[in-house]
């Protein structure tokens, strides 16, 4: 599934002037996720040029959008990071260069994908003509018992041999790393899933909907997969629907 589209909204005071920008997008910010320092990644350098174009006062409110199968990296031309990244997802061999992008694992990336999103906010900024000075506004809050996915004793079983196996295999290390840890971490979230379902059944969600004029936003607590957000906006009444994933602090 893809979505390359971004959902904005525009907020002005009485005298119609620029207030805020709201944006949605279907693509987590974590481009600068491998790396160790504080970065509001390519939102960051996003408010920035919005904030050096459109005037200081402008706020930016950034809504991730159901993005739990996406990510800011174009799989097929395949830009290597500018320096070594100890994750064996993302080492590759044989590398052949491309004619590309930055990298999306390193600062150049990050602020080419902050441009190209305040080079859209600007551009729509500038094609608006009319302001809407009412909007009826509603919020629904819906509290769900969602079904557990359930994990079978031979799933269960078989997460236990690899990680004993693995373990086996390297009991001459002196110490396991985050490479250990990323090849495991799937047979432990399933064992872990295993455990959970021996207690509950259900998994209890806070779901929220609200309507302002012709927009929606719903949403999510998940890392919420892209075609169901497809699903979504395809059937919905709305001009506009924003869909906003991770939300409640669960999930």
């Amino acid at each position: 599934s893809n979505d390359s589209g971004i959902e904005l909204l525009y907020t002005f005071d009485n005298e119609k002037k620029l207030t805020g920008v709201v944006a949605n997008i279907a693509c987590p910010a974590q481009i600068l996720e491998q790396r160790s320092f504080v970065s509001a990644d390519y939102w960051g350098r996003a408010k920035a040029m919005v904030r050096e174009r459109l005037g200081e006062d402008v706020y930016l409110l950034e809504l991730c959008g159901a993005g739990g199968d996406q990510c800011p990296r174009d799989l097929v031309r395949w830009v290597a990071p500018e320096t070594p990244i100890d994750d064996p997802n993302v080492k590759r061999p044989h590398l052949l260069k491309r004619k590309a992008d930055p990298s999306m694992y390193d600062i150049s990336g990050c602020n080419r994908v902050g441009r190209r999103i305040a080079n859209e906010i600007v551009s729509v900024y500038e094609e608006i003509t009319e302001l809407k000075k009412e909007a009826t506004f509603e919020h629904k809050v819906l509290h769900l018992d969602l079904p557990l996915r359930k994990v079978t004793i031979a799933e269960y079983e078989q997460a236990v041999r690899e990680i004993e196996y693995y373990i086996e295999k390297n009991k001459d290390k002196e110490e396991f790393n985050f490479e250990d840890s990323a090849r495991m971490d799937v047979y432990a979230g399933t064992i872990q899933r295993y455990y959970q379902q021996q207690f509950t059944e259900i998994y209890p969600i806070e779901y929220h909907a609200i309507r302002l004029g012709d927009i929606s936003i719903v949403t999510n607590p998940f890392e919420l997969f892209l075609d169901y957000a497809n699903r979504i906006k395809a059937r919905s009444y709305s001009e506009q629907t924003f869909i906003v994933q991770l939300c409640c602090g669960r999930g």
